[in-house]
């Protein structure tokens, strides 16, 4: 798998996880279990968002870090 095949993946399995969770949430709201319903979105999809966050943040600092990579020191002059 490339890179980029890989980061649709993760990106993915997480959008599948947040599915999930809300219908684990909707099927709680349909026992009358509102409050475990509530709990359980509240507290698992901001993770999964900012997990999704980062997949972006990673990608950026990957581009920069291949570029810094490849680039030359600057030479210094001796003039003042």
């Amino acid at each position: 798998m490339t890179k980029p095949w890989l980061r649709f993946a993760e990106l993915l399995a997480l959008v599948l996880i947040a599915a999930g969770l809300i219908g684990l949430a909707a099927y709680m709201v349909s026992e009358n279990r509102m409050g475990e319903a509530f709990g359980t979105v509240l507290t698992t999809i901001p993770l999964v968002v900012q997990a999704i966050r980062n997949i972006g943040t990673a990608r950026a600092m990957n581009a920069m870090a291949e570029y810094l990579a490849q680039s030359s020191p600057v030479k210094k002059d001796d003039t003042p």
